[in-house]
């Protein structure tokens, strides 16, 4: 009796577990979606929206507290990284909002590993997605800017097409396929206006994943891990290609684009990488100042990453990514879910070779969104099965 009665409670606790963190994803939901109405509210919720994600990872992180000290390796990893990043912030003199943003990052993919979230309700989250994408599409965006707008629509398509991977016939039919087609039809009319070359790139290279690779051949372990080397280190890889080309003249044209194939990123590019030279360790920090240009935008996810926070902070930061990604592989061939989430990131990954897209604290609720996604099938099953050894 006892013993069914402490499985009653750990149940509960789990439940209210489960409760407490779709609250919290549903306030990040809306706070995303307010964000990007108009650009007065923008302007308005940029000023809060780092703290309150922030603070949102942070009661998650102590609502999975337990589970997350079990993986201690995993667990320490964060607090190592906190240190090193206070040290850099003093030596770099960084804002505290970079140094914020990393934190963020790290517990976004920390936590998303142990919310358990089902099938219906990341279908239901998709739909409500899909129905705003269909609103922001139509109404005019002035005031934000170009690559800003693709970057929204690319989000806003990926994160729509979880309403297709329902399994109940009554969802899979023509019109829901049409709904979606009309979708995406309408973001690349959005992403083209915008000339936002980066994003449409990233959307093609989404559908190429999601609908023509097969998924056996993608959760391979040699394939899953060569596309997500490319993606990430490649990216740096990418970055010294643009420059070599800058450097000889070599120019080529872009279909889809007005845009020249060098905007200005290339020269940014280059003088950071010497800058970066005497500061390998701590980071450039986020107040270096540039000849090239008065702003600070170095146009690159993983580029930004390794040349703000420095190699130790790099390294960490991809050992969480990697680590994040590779635990789902098998997955990827089983389970819809799954495979649509990795899609999405290697579109996002892909957009991280030309603007700081990881980065960009707007959006971070839903790139909270999909990695959450992308973990839910293997936290449901670890769920039942720890359900299962305490019957």
């Amino acid at each position: 009796m006892m013993l069914r009665k402490k499985i009653e409670i750990t149940q509960n606790a789990m439940i209210l577990k489960d409760k407490i963190d779709f609250a919290i994803i549903f306030i990040l939901i809306i706070i995303f979606s307010l964000t990007w109405i108009n650009i007065s509210l923008f302007n308005l919720l940029s000023r809060f929206n780092l703290i309150i994600i922030l603070a949102a990872l942070i009661c998650i992180y102590l609502n999975h507290i337990n589970e997350i000290s079990l993986g201690k390796f995993d667990f320490w990893v964060l607090f190592i990284a906190i240190p090193i990043l206070l040290v850099n912030k003093i030596i770099n003199q960084s804002n505290i909002g970079s140094f914020l943003v990393i934190i963020t990052l790290f517990l976004i993919l920390l936590t998303s590993r142990y919310i358990k979230i089902k099938e219906q309700m990341i279908v239901n989250i998709s739909w409500y997605i899909f129905f705003y994408s269909l609103i922001w599409n139509m109404i005019p965006h002035r005031g934000f800017n170009a690559n800003t707008i693709g970057l929204v629509s690319l989000f806003l398509i990926i994160n729509s097409s979880f309403i297709l991977e329902k399994n109940d016939k009554t969802y899979k039919t023509y019109a829901i396929y049409l709904f979606f087609l009309f979708l995406t039809f309408r973001s690349v009319v959005t992403i083209i206006e915008s000339d936002s070359r980066g994003a449409l790139w990233s959307l093609v290279f989404f559908f190429v994943i999601r609908f023509l690779i097969p998924k056996k051949i993608l959760a391979k372990k040699s394939v899953f891990n060569i596309v997500l080397f490319v993606l990430t280190f490649g990216s740096l890889i990418f970055v010294y290609v643009y420059i070599f080309l800058w450097r000889n003249n070599i120019n080529i044209h872009l279909p889809f684009t007005n845009k020249s194939l060098f905007t200005g990123r290339e020269a940014i590019w280059y003088e950071t990488i010497h800058l970066f030279d005497y500061s390998r360790i701590v980071g450039l920090g986020s107040n270096f100042m540039l000849d090239s240009f008065n702003e600070i935008n170095l146009h690159n996810s993983v580029f930004n990453l390794l040349i703000i926070y420095g190699i130790p902070i790099f390294i960490l930061f991809m050992y969480y990514l990697f680590s994040t990604i590779t635990r789902v592989r098998k997955n990827v061939s089983t389970n819809k879910i799954t495979f649509t989430s990795f899609a999405g990131l290697c579109a996002i990954l892909l957009n991280g070779y030309f603007e700081t897209t990881l980065l960009f604290v707007n959006n971070l609720p839903i790139i909270f969104l999909l990695f959450v996604f992308l973990s839910s099938y293997n936290n449901v099953i670890t769920n039942r099965q720890s359900r299962e050894l305490q019957i």
